[in-house]
């Protein structure tokens, strides 16, 4: 075991062992009559301590051991701040994406809602509605009723009250107007260029700007205006 000079004096291996410094070792860096410099091996800051509040480490294992504990704990500390800091921030994105999920489901769920207008052509695509009497059949909106209801008078003449979980657009062929029902382009009238079932695409030209626009099939539907909007127009 080796072992240091029991001496304070400059270059000694010291202890503090009362002050705000309490417990922390260091070496003298200077002296005068009542207070000794002291460079701690924490941080390298030199700090002004009374000479009765130090011990004089003669033991130099025990002060290897003890010097790597404490920059061992500093670097864990460090760390832990790394980890929290870290952690905090992958929260903060979370939140904030999952408030943006929300937001965007809510606005789906709201133009779900709100596709319904009058003036379009709609299909029956509930096998029971009526008993199956008007399935896979055509009928214009003539009025939006609430609560996701619609009048729709049906190609056979059919006057039927019907909800929008029982029916999807209907769109012309090639060359045919539709109504834009949802997003930017939303209650804009667009010829439709081509569609695909498979695709899920219905690929527009918007009237009044004449851009192209790739839509969903649900986004639009083929027009079909009111006697009291546009030249009415026969099924």
């Amino acid at each position: 075991m080796k072992r240091r000079s029991s001496a304070l004096g400059e270059g000694a291996v010291v202890t503090v062992m009362a002050g705000p410094h309490q417990g922390l070792l260091g070496k003298v860096t200077k002296m005068d009559a009542d207070w000794v410099s002291v460079k701690l091996t924490l941080n390298q800051e030199v700090v002004k301590v009374a000479k009765p509040d130090l011990r004089v480490e003669t033991d130099v294992d025990t002060y290897r051991a003890r010097r790597k504990h404490e920059r061992d704990d500093a670097g864990d500390g460090q760390s832990s701040d790394k980890r929290h800091k870290h952690s905090d921030g992958d929260k903060k994105e979370k939140k904030e994406k999952k408030e943006k999920k929300e937001k965007k489901e809510k606005k789906e769920k709201k133009e779900k809602r709100n596709w319904l207008t009058a003036g379009i052509k709609v299909r029956v695509v509930d096998r029971d509605f009526k008993g199956g009497r008007f399935y896979s059949k055509k009928g214009r909106v003539l009025d939006v009723i609430g609560n996701g209801e619609a009048s729709v008078m049906m190609e056979s003449g059919d006057m039927v009250d019907v909800h929008l979980g029982l029916i999807e657009t209907a769109l012309p062929k090639a060359g045919g107007t539709v109504l834009v029902l949802k997003g930017e382009y939303k209650g804009r009238r667009a010829t439709l260029i081509e569609r695909s079932s498979e695709l899920n695409l219905a690929k527009v030209q918007i009237e009044n700007d004449k851009s192209i626009q790739k839509l969903t099939l649900d986004d639009v539907a083929e027009y079909a205006p009111l006697k009291n909007e546009d030249d009415d127009e026969d099924f």
